[in-house]
This record gives C-alpha cells, structure tokens and sequence, in this order.
C-alpha cells in the first residue's frame, strides 16, 4: 500500500540500514586471521586434491570347447583428499570430537592434512583393501541340441569411491566452523550483524564484529546455528556386487529366448547420519509437551522457564505456569497446537528469545544440563559421514529375438 511504500522511500533517502552481512575467510593455517572485503577477500576459496591409484587382471580360459571361464581382479584405491594450502578442517580427535561437552569438553576445530601444521592427521584413515574379484562362465548345454542352449552366469565386485565428486564430497564442501567467517555450507552468505542502535550508511562501519576468533569452537550461549560435518575415522569404501544367471534357447533358426536373473547389492554406501537430533523421549519432553497441549500444566515447563517472563507475566509455577506461558507465546502457540514437538524442542535449545543467549531456556534454572535436548549444543546439526547405507535390487529379464533373415522385401 502506500503507506508501505512512502515508507521504504523513506528508508532509502535516509540511508537507514536495516542489517549488514559480510564474510570472512582464513587463507594461510599458519596465520589464522579471519580476512574480509577490506583485505581484497572476497569468496571462500579452497583448492582440494586427491590421489587414487587402480590395477587390474582379467583373463579367459576356454576349458573345453563348449565351456569358456572369465575370472578376474581388481584393485582400487582413494586417497583421502587435502587442500593445497593446508585449510581442511576437522574436529580435534575426528569423530571422537563430535560429542563435545557430552564427553566433557567443547569440540574444537584443527587444520589437518597435507601442508597443514598437523600433515600427519588426515580428515579420516586411508582404506587400502580395496580388492574386487570378478568371475563369468559360458556354457553350451550338451541336452536338447547341440549349441541350442546357452547357460551364462557372472558375478562382479566394484567400488566406488572418489570422494571429491558428487555427493560423496558434502563434508569437503561444508564450511568448517572456525575455519570460515560465517559462511553457511552452499550459500556463502556471510555472518549477519544488526547493530543495536539505529543503523544507517553514515554511523556503518567495517568489517563488522566477529561472534567467534578462528579455530574456536562456537560457544553454548552463541546462535547454535552452525553444523558441523565431520567423517567417521574408519570410513570405508563403497562397493556393489552384481550377479547374475542367464539360459538362452534358439527356438527357431532365426527366433532366441532369452531368460535372466540380474541382481545387484550395494554395501557400506555413504551417507549422513545427524548425531544432534532432538530427544523427546528419555527426557520425558514428550509428556510434558502433551500434558500442555491437553490445556494442563507440566512442571518440567514451571522449573525450567520460572522466573521468566514469555508474554504472560512472569513464570511462578502457580498464577502464572510454564505450560500456560507456552500455549500463549506467539512463537510457540502454534508449535503446540499443531502437536510439532520436535520443534519446540529445537526452539528451547536453541532461541535466543527472551534470554538473548541460545540454550538460556534449558540453562535458566541450572535445574537441567546443556545436553538435555541433544547431544552436542554447540551446534545446530552434528553430521557424521559413514557407512551406513546398503541396497538391493532384484530382477527377472525375459528378452525374445527375431532376426530379419530374409531383407526387408
């Protein structure tokens, strides 16, 4: 409306700023200071490399004259991949790192690999038994005619692992927190600054404050919005095996059947498993949450917001309850009502509402730890690379042939 617009006009001629975003990144790991746009920084750039090495033997043996064997083996190996300049980031102690105050302290961030100031650490342990045997026959039965029929069987082994392409590079494309100045993973957007007093290009100043120094691990009361990515320290390779079993019958001169079973069994496929996922259940969230969305009052809600004040006044556990506050909040009404427990879960361990520090709802009391919504409340999500995957498949192909023996007249 008109009232919008005159009002952004009004912005505009005035200068007024609403927020600012800049970004930050390390470019030496032997000087580790956060550059930006004023140091000619102007992207996040890593140049990653990796090693991989193959070799191969396959022979046939024509064992009699209606028997042909195929037997081979394969050899693969993927190095683990290092930035040029020494700047991949892993967690102090690899995957151990992850769980952070959980096993008693908070997870901290290294450079690790080749030209980095720890080159004997890698981002997860060499898999050097690669071996992958591969096996075929062909067989011209001896029953029902001669050469009419056709027995063929296969079974193969392969691996892959590049772990620079594709999918399988998320933890290499992922910004390490303490490596990157906020830089989320994939946008590139910078950390966000909204100055307290009111902000416009005459009193905008840069670079803007950094929340953390680099390398430090981000901190219990920061945003905890920052993930990290980390691969487990024994991280195999991928392989599929495929099999299958084929009869082929000439039913006429110019007329074949074919009759196949083709299968395939994909093992320690990679993905990611998120170890920070919010619990519900062994901390008895869940019945306080359907308590209060019932319209009755929970006490983990009175002893862990008390002395709070969430729109309704000020939390007491009788005039005024914790459950009570929560249905009414704005940003929490909803979350209730919709039954979305999970999130208001995440909205306790994480808002800064209120409080102004993230984790100030579960930390208020000092009734209950920093970790009784997830593991690792540093951070948003904690993703761990594995193995973890595996699939089938399973088919039965049936295929008939016509030859045109006779041209097209």
């Amino acid at each position: 409306n008109n009232q919008t617009t005159a009002g952004n006009l009004l912005n505009d001629l005035s200068g007024s700023v609403t927020r600012i975003q800049q970004g930050f990144d390390l470019r030496d790991p032997k000087d580790p200071v956060f550059r930006g746009y004023t140091d000619g920084v102007k992207f996040k750039v890593r140049d990653w490399h990796a090693n991989e090495f193959s070799w191969f033997f396959k022979d046939s043996w024509k064992v009699r004259p209606a028997l042909t064997l195929n037997l081979g083996i394969h050899y693969d190996w993927y190095g683990v991949p290092y930035e040029a300049k020494g700047l991949a980031g892993n967690a102090v102690g690899g995957e151990a790192g992850l769980c952070g105050i959980s096993c008693g302290s908070l997870t901290k961030v290294e450079f690790v690999g080749k030209n980095s100031p720890n080159p004997n650490k890698q981002m997860w342990n060499d898999d050097w038994n690669n071996f992958a045997p591969s096996f075929g026959l062909s067989w011209s039965l001896p029953w029902f005619g001669k050469d009419k029929t056709v027995l063929r069987a296969g079974y193969g082994w392969n691996y892959s692992g590049n772990n620079i392409n594709g999918g399988n590079s998320s933890p290499i494309r992922a910004s390490m927190p303490g490596t990157v100045g906020g830089s989320a993973e994939g946008t590139n957007r910078g950390l966000i600054y909204t100055q307290a007093s009111y902000l416009s290009l005459a009193n905008l100043t840069l670079p803007i404050p950094q929340q953390n120094a680099p390398l430090q691990p981000p901190l219990l009361d920061g945003s905890r919005s920052e993930n990290i990515y980390v691969v487990a320290d024994n991280r195999r390779t991928p392989y599929i095996q495929n099999f299958n079993f084929e009869i082929q019958r000439e039913l006429a001169q110019n007329l074949t059947l074919n009759v196949a079973y083709v299968g395939t069994k994909g093992t320690r496929l990679w993905g990611a498993i998120n170890l920070n996922t919010v619990d519900i259940f062994t901390n008895n969230f869940l019945d306080a949450f359907n308590t209060t969305r019932s319209g009755n009052n929970a006490a983990i809600f009175d002893q862990m917001l008390r002395g709070l004040n969430l729109g309704s006044g000020v939390i007491n556990g009788t005039t005024v309850t914790g459950s009570a506050s929560l249905r009414a909040n704005t940003n929490t009404r909803a979350l209730i009502a919709n039954g979305n427990v999970g999130q208001l879960a995440d909205f306790l361990n994480r808002s800064t509402s209120v409080t102004n520090k993230g984790g100030g709802f579960v930390r208020n009391s000092g009734l209950f730890p920093e970790t009784f919504f997830v593991l690792n409340p540093q951070f948003n999500g904690v993703n761990l690379h594995a193995n973890p995957g595996s699939s089938t498949y399973h088919s039965l192909q049936v295929q008939a042939t016509k030859r045109l023996s006779k041209g097209f007249n």
